[in-house]
């Protein structure tokens, strides 16, 4: 099953996406957007480019594929709570604790490494003479896993 071949170590505390970013305790979305954002990702996964996406890549883009990285581009407050999930906050700070913010977040988190991990290119660091380009998004803090770190989409979103 390709969600246990992206699931973390750390036990989800919510059983989907929905409840996740609605009911989690750092940032709470409100449902209407969530809704909101599903239809958007409805519409992507079959509107022209989105059909033409997945023939080119012989895979297919799934509908919270598209809305887990809707979430993260859209919600910025969002996706800040959930890349806080990913780093030690302090020096007091320790991975039992970014752990527990993270197991807020374990759904989302499969989904976007799975889009990543199946649909993303990867951007080498010899950019030099290389039509790829490297994007930097919200890097404040050292991470406490750089996995996701490491990557760019073909297609915007």
């Amino acid at each position: 099953k390709t969600e246990t071949k992206y699931a973390t170590f750390v036990k989800k505390k919510f059983n989907n996406l929905q409840r996740e970013v609605c009911n989690n305790k750092f940032m709470k979305l409100d449902l209407r957007d969530f809704n909101r954002t599903m239809n958007n990702a409805q519409l992507y996964l079959y509107c022209m480019q989105g059909r033409n996406y997945n023939a080119r890549s012989g895979r297919s883009l799934d509908l919270e594929c598209i809305a887990a990285l809707l979430l993260y581009c859209n919600f910025e407050q969002l996706a800040t709570a959930f890349k806080q999930s990913y780093t030690l906050l302090s020096k007091a700070d320790d991975f039992e604790e970014a752990a527990l913010r993270h197991r807020e977040f374990v759904n989302w988190a499969t989904l976007i490494n799975r889009t990543v991990n199946e649909f993303g290119t990867r951007v080498h660091s010899n950019g030099v003479g290389s039509r790829q380009r490297i994007y930097y998004h919200g890097l404040v803090s050292a991470a406490a896993s750089t996995d996701f770190l490491d990557f760019n989409f073909n297609e915007s979103v």
